[in-house]
């Protein structure tokens, strides 16, 4: 008798469900107050660095992708409903908080301007303009959409099938090239997220293979 495949989705319950959307209000407003506190705060600084690399500046600028940025948050609510346990979900935000944080130091001590030249009025469009209005200012090295899109790809792609893997990799890597599509962050910044997003999944695994030793004994 072959056993059933473990379903990708899951649910909760209502209880369940309750403590994940309260979770996730406890994240936002964690997030927004260091990310925008960091935007303020670096208007302060008098120094900018400049990292980006001439070749970035003939990256064409598609407004469009907006889109796929915006999707990020379609990785968020995803992780709600993949993670089966809450104290893993609960470990997850615990390093995204910690993300968060690390690059907020950097966003105030290391302000940077990025590269691309300016973007064309006549080719801006509505979704564009809530890209760019969540993305804030300031925000550049390391790009925290690019972090949390690789670490919340990665949790989740724990719990999927080999072709739910690929397509959470493929998602992940065109929302950070959306990042650069829009003119929003230059290499550096994606590679910097990338580290950190790395980071972060090590110690997820970390907790999750500390549980499973726990649970054997």
């Amino acid at each position: 008798m072959t056993s059933q495949p473990v379903r990708f989705l899951h649910w909760p319950g209502q209880q369940g469900f309750k403590e994940r959307i309260g979770l996730s209000l406890i994240f936002l407003l964690f997030f927004y107050a260091f990310y925008g506190g960091a935007a303020v705060a670096a208007d302060f600084i008098p120094w900018r660095f400049h990292v980006g690399f001439e070749f970035e500046k003939k990256i064409p600028f598609i407004p469009e992708s907006a889109l796929i940025y915006l999707s990020l948050t379609g990785l968020m609510i995803l992780a709600l409903f993949v993670v089966r346990q809450f104290s893993h979900l609960k470990r997850l935000v615990s390093i995204l908080c910690i993300q968060t944080k690390v690059a907020t130091v950097c966003f105030v001590l290391i302000p940077v301007e990025n590269n691309f030249p300016v973007r064309p009025i006549d080719d801006i469009t509505y979704i564009f303009l809530l890209a760019d209005a969540v993305n804030l200012t300031n925000n550049e090295v390391p790009s925290l959409h690019v972090c949390f899109a690789f670490t919340l790809a990665a949790v989740t792609a724990h719990y999927g099938q080999l072709w739910q893997r690929i397509l959470l990799l493929f998602w992940s890597v065109a929302i950070a090239i959306s990042t650069m599509t829009m003119h929003e962050h230059n290499l550096i910044d994606l590679l910097g997220g990338i580290i950190l997003s790395g980071w972060g999944v090590m110690k997820w695994r970390h907790h999750l293979a500390s549980d499973d030793l726990h649970e054997s004994l």
